[in-house]
């Protein structure tokens, strides 16, 4: 039958990569199902002379006639020996053969050094998000090691060859599990060794006969566990033994870790018993696995690339200890000694010992591995399993959008105007696609253009912070805002924002560009926007999004504006009435920031006349409450230290919000004019800035008279202290300086400061307000009343009960941001989960 032409980029030897020396091996095997021709990025070529004869094409020749071949095979590695191939494979997509599963090193190295300028920013950001981006801005090989980098070239390939079961779980571990539906497992190939060259070998390496040879191979790294090694050696009786050496076979580490194998090495007195060979080339490798009795290969960190050097290992039947780590971790129990991911010591100087002393079970391991690698891994199994992987590839490509292009480019009766072009571009553009990540929409429409760093603001960022630090492969966080740009309301990226939260350099993430959306996304919005989101769901906005198969979630903060007005701005209640109706008729899912939210909710919805048809699930998620986190902030200023002693010379009640009419500052000066009166030594101190600043006068409600009433206070600066713009570090020592938190509001939807004065071990005195029975339960001291002498005899008793020190004990249960977002998640997929 006719071969199909098939087009192989690769290295090839003497490049320096063991992908050229797989190469080097499958292709002879490769040779009776394909007629092969060799695109290199090199100049000089070192095979065997079958392979030399193949037709060899240089990349440029290539990108101008990639179209005549019937197919094309990469092999993609790790290192700047495949970096021509990500281009080449964007504009001429082929079968994969993915060696490492992490491609990060390669491109962040292209970009480090200019060759491929700003390609690992660009594969962080489309694989993983901003946050990506960010902590590869603050730690480089952290990042490296974390992200695999690797989208790109997975959605370019038609079909992607692995060597392990583990590279597959890897896939489905960070892109889903329907990502490798289009993967194929094919083992790398090994060649059965010669045969009877022991001798010979241990003569030309200078091994004693009779010596025990133990090889560790491939370069000295920590992720090669190299110096646990040399120390479980140390550790053993081998390390006594005249007839014992160890042996690492591949180059020392260029930096610390290299330098401190080499002093351990030198420190052990052993002479050419511990020694590192150095970098050896092809002969020399061979020579010490026929010369070896055992090997050791280690791993730290798997990037789903397989071990080479441990099939080398079996293939030449040595009894090879191993740790169950990536893929080592899937070979046959009875092929090699392996040892748990992660061992001691003693573990690893007991497993050399055994073999050491067990020549029985030497050969035993010895032959079971040789055996697994003749009948899965020789290079004929191997290129069967190739032929039929490339196979399939060529019976999927009709369902791919490739193909989708071209047959929609030759179907159509005439050129397709402007409206249609965009018709189709949609359609396209829904089509399923098992790569993409599922993405977790953030409203950020308000805060994105005002944010007051208060309140809601305060919420919608930390919760959003917390979100982007969430390391939850499969999903993808990403702050989104309303537009009306164009005429039409939608929503967009918010990727200027998220640079500005994250302090991404300006331009690194993009432009705000249209959401490319995905059946399986969900939409969230903390934020509060009223304006603009009732503009949208008139604009048919999340009809849209549900009917693309998007979950439409919003958090309602409380019903305040609508069951007390008189608290809010004129109008306000219409305002947020309209919001509520709204949010009920758009969404699948409202969640609320406590029990009492949601109860309120459900009876206000109860008596709406033109209640909405579908009523959304309600829930509950309480806040965080480590916005403001325990420190030891620095030393104060003078000014600050002076206001934290006089703070400290009497006992001190803490309020702590924006000035509005329902935090009760009007009953607390009553409250206090009466204890200074009766000379009842306290102080009182208020943290918020003054509200509503933008309103005119008459529609602030109380806030002119309460800031009235503050600046024109007598005790002001004595025994009153009315603080604004105060940072996180001095209202922790506000806190601490202080002997009880009061919070007199009038009407809450959660009660936040409750819980952070909570955490700093202050008391609490507060109203009797279903909301703060919910979060402080009995770990609060109560009061009723709307006079200022009912909230005087209040903090009367509370003083007295403090001199007894029986005050309630500020013992509050609470959950931290990360778990508030963890739960977010919980409820938004289906979960129950509680609200504490």
């Amino acid at each position: 039958a006719r071969k199909r032409r098939l087009a192989f980029v690769t290295p090839l030897p003497p490049e320096r990569t063991g992908i050229a020396d797989y190469a080097a091996q499958l292709l002879p095997a490769l040779l009776p199902y394909f007629d092969i021709e060799l695109v290199l990025q090199q100049s000089e070529l070192n095979v065997a002379p079958a392979l030399a004869a193949l037709p060899r094409r240089s990349v440029d020749w290539f990108r101008a006639h990639a179209h005549e071949y019937e197919q094309i095979l990469y092999q993609f590695g790790n290192s700047p020996f495949h970096s021509h191939m990500f281009d080449l494979l964007q504009a001429h997509p082929g079968v994969v053969v993915l060696h490492d599963f992490f491609l990060s090193s390669v491109l962040a190295y292209e970009q480090m050094t200019g060759g491929l300028p700003g390609i690992w920013q660009q594969a962080l950001l489309h694989g993983h998000g901003p946050a990506a981006l960010q902590a590869a801005l603050a730690d480089e090989d952290g990042a490296k090691d974390r992200y695999p980098c690797n989208l790109a070239v997975l959605e370019g390939a038609t079909r992607v060859i692995v060597h392990s079961a583990h590279a597959r779980a890897l896939a489905a571990q960070w892109y889903g599990p329907a990502a490798a539906h289009n993967w194929s497992v094919v083992p790398l190939p090994r060649s059965a060794p010669l045969q009877g060259q022991r001798g010979a070998a241990r003569a030309a390496l200078g091994i004693a006969a009779d010596g025990f040879l133990v090889c560790s191979f491939g370069f000295l790294a920590p992720t090669k566990h190299s110096l646990e090694l040399l120390q479980a050696w140390l550790a053993s009786a081998l390390h006594q033994d005249a007839r014992c050496t160890l042996v690492f076979v591949g180059a020392n580490h260029g930096g610390d870790y290299g330098a401190q194998m080499s002093a351990a090495i030198r420190a052990a007195g052993a002479g050419q018993r511990i020694r590192i060979a150095g970098w050896t080339d092809e002969a020399d490798y061979q020579r010490y696995l026929q010369a070896a009795d055992v090997g050791v290969q280690l791993r730290a960190i798997s990037r789903g690339e397989t071990s080479a050097a441990v099939l080398d290992c079996l293939n030449y039947g040595l009894p090879t200890i191993v740790n169950a780590n990536g893929s080592m971790a899937d070979l046959p129990a009875d092929t090699v000694y392996r040892l748990a991911e992660r061992f001691s010591q003693a573990e690893l100087a007991s497993a050399l010992e055994r073999l050491h002393a067990d020549g029985a079970h030497r050969a035993t391991l010895g032959a079971a591995g040789a055996a697994l690698l003749q009948r899965e891994h020789s290079p004929t199994h191997c290129a069967a399993l190739y032929r039929d992987a490339l196979d399939q590839a060529l019976l999927d490509a009709p369902q791919r959008r490739p193909a989708l292009y071209a047959q929609l480019a030759q179907e159509a009766d005439a050129p397709p105007d402007e409206a249609q072009l965009q018709q189709l571009a949609r359609a396209v553009a829904r089509a399923p696609n098992a790569l993409a990540p599922r993405q977790l929409l953030v409203d950020v429409t308000a805060i994105a253009q005002h944010d007051l760093h208060t309140g809601i603001e305060r919420v919608v960022r930390t919760q959003l912070l917390e979100l982007l630090r969430l390391e939850r492969p499969g999903l993808r966080v990403e702050p989104v805002y309303l537009s009306e740009a164009q005429g039409r309301w939608h929503y967009r990226y918010a990727r200027q924002y998220a640079g500005r939260l994250l302090g991404v350099p300006d331009g690194v993430l993009g432009e705000d560009s249209l959401l490319d959306l995905q059946a399986g996304d969900v939409f969230y919005s903390a934020d509060y926007s009223p304006s603009a989101v009732l503009a949208a769901a008139q604009g048919g906005v999340y009809a849209r999004l549900r009917a693309r198969g998007v979950a439409v979630n919003f958090l309602v903060h409380d019903l305040l504006p609508v069951l007390r007005p008189e608290f809010f701005p004129p109008r306000a209640d219409l305002t947020h009435g309209a919001w509520l109706a709204c949010i009920a008729a758009e969404a699948d899912r409202l969640l609320c920031i406590s029990g009492a939210v949601r109860d309120e909710l459900a009876g206000w919805l109860a008596q709406q006349a033109d209640a909405a048809p579908r009523a959304p699930e309600l829930a509950v998620l309480h806040h965080g409450a480590d916005i403001l986190a325990p420190q030891a902030p620095a030393q104060p200023n003078a000014a600050d230290a002076a206001l934290l002693a006089q703070l400290g010379s009497a006992p001190c009640f803490l309020m702590v919000g924006t000035i509005e009419p329902r935090k009760g500052h009007l009953q607390t000066l009553a409250a206090f004019d009466l204890l200074w009166a009766a000379g009842v030594p306290v102080h009182l101190v208020i943290v918020g800035n003054e509200g509503w600043r933008p309103l005119p006068a008459a529609e602030r409600r109380t806030i002119p008279r309460i800031v009235e009433r503050l600046e024109q206070h007598p005790e002001l600066g004595r025994r009153l202290f009315w603080l604004r713009g105060v940072d996180d570090a001095l209202l922790q020592r506000i806190y601490q300086a202080s002997a009880c938190l009061l919070a007199p509001s009038e009407g809450e939807g959660f009660g936040l400061p409750l819980i952070e004065g909570a955490r700093f071990g202050l008391p609490l005195l507060v109203r009797d307000l279903p909301v703060f029975r919910e979060v402080a339960g009995t770990a609060a001291y109560y009061f009723s009343g709307l006079e200022g002498a009912d909230l005087a005899q209040a903090l009367r008793a509370w003083l007295a009960l403090h001199q007894q020190a029986a005050h309630p004990a500020a013992a509050l249960e609470w959950i931290s941001w990360r778990d508030n977002v963890l739960r977010l998640l919980a409820l938004i997929n289906g979960q129950q989960c509680p609200a504490m």
